[in-house]
């Protein structure tokens, strides 16, 4: 009898473990778009004034699969060092071009990524920044550019 009582304390326990799997891990299919200001794209890299303002105006998501996607907590990272944290939409930012060398940059981002029936996600994608002097100035322009994103189910 005591085997039979263990039995059916141990049967739903059994069940849980048995529902939960990470073989069926579905991550968010989402494209991610960057808006931006103060910056000219040419050859898909963003040529920027130094001291001029330079803008990320918002980071939008567009789901591939049609079911509803949202962004979290996004950090900044401009050469590979954090500098700003936002988790509030549009996400936005104003880059202060005055600290930044004449030269090559990388601005990236690592994004959670949230949508409807599919596991949280993580996205890191980049941006190419060129600075040039004051006196080559490209333009104020802007526009919004789509990255090409990589999502992991952990963070980093």
């Amino acid at each position: 009898m005591k085997r039979f009582l263990y039995i059916l304390l141990v049967l739903p326990l059994l069940a849980l473990a048995a529902s939960c799997s990470d073989d069926d891990k579905d991550l968010p299919k989402v494209s991610i778009s960057v808006d931006y200001s103060g910056a000219v794209e040419e050859d898909g890299v963003l040529v920027l004034t130094q001291g001029q303002p330079f803008t990320i105006d918002a980071l939008k998501v567009t789901p591939l699969d049609g079911k509803k996607a949202t962004l979290g907590n996004t950090t900044y990272y401009m050469d590979g060092e954090p500098f700003y944290v936002i988790g509030v939409s549009p996400f936005g930012c104003e880059i202060d071009t005055n600290t930044l060398p004449v030269g090559n940059h990388v601005l990236s981002f690592y994004t959670q990524v949230f949508q409807v029936d599919k596991e949280p996600g993580y996205a890191l994608y980049a941006l190419k920044l060129k600075v040039v002097p004051a006196e080559e100035t490209p333009g104020d322009g802007g526009g919004t550019v789509n990255p090409d994103v990589r999502t992991s189910a952990n963070p980093k």
